[in-house]
């Protein structure tokens, strides 16, 4: 393999075997060859004026105020909210907006402390809330790698590995 692959630096540096130059001088070679290849491709789409999106990228510049924390969440529960506002009286609707490993929405904290509370209050005991919200992160991580293992075709060999869900 080794030798395939100085075969073929040597063949992008144009020496052969009898120039007898060493295999570290030509991946030097090499390696600084590709970084110019790499520079003039970089150059070729900046100069671009078609409208591609190459020049835009570099023109980007990112929000200069800072979001809040919390924002996904709250406004997912506004949006489910709207959605839901026709729903009967005689449901409780409560939306419950989660970022997978970050902040709860404000009404998901409501309602998460008020069920946590009456779980302690039923069973005793005062850690039964920390594990509620420890079932609750779990089963929004388990639902999140359902979701993505369902849009990944099926391979043999790891249904052992992946049934974990």
């Amino acid at each position: 393999m080794k030798q395939q692959l100085s075969g073929r630096w040597r063949e992008l540096c144009g020496v052969s075997l009898r120039d007898q130059i060493r295999n570290e001088v030509i991946r030097r070679r090499t390696n600084e060859r590709i970084a110019k290849l790499n520079w003039q491709w970089a150059g070729t789409i900046v100069r671009r004026t078609d409208g591609r999106w190459g020049p835009k990228v570099l023109e980007w510049r990112p929000r200069s105020g800072k979001r809040n924390v919390g924002q996904p969440p709250t406004s997912a529960e506004q949006a489910k909210r709207r959605k839901c506002e026709n729903l009967d009286s005689s449901f409780i609707f409560v939306p419950f907006g989660v970022q997978t490993l970050g902040p709860w929405g404000p009404e998901a904290r409501a309602l998460f402390k008020e069920l946590s509370k009456r779980v302690i209050e039923s069973t005793g005991y005062p850690r039964a809330g920390s594990y509620l919200g420890q079932r609750i992160s779990l089963a929004i991580q388990r639902g999140n790698a359902a979701s993505i293992l369902g849009t990944v075709p099926r391979c043999g060999g790891f249904e052992d590995v992946l049934d974990f869900i």
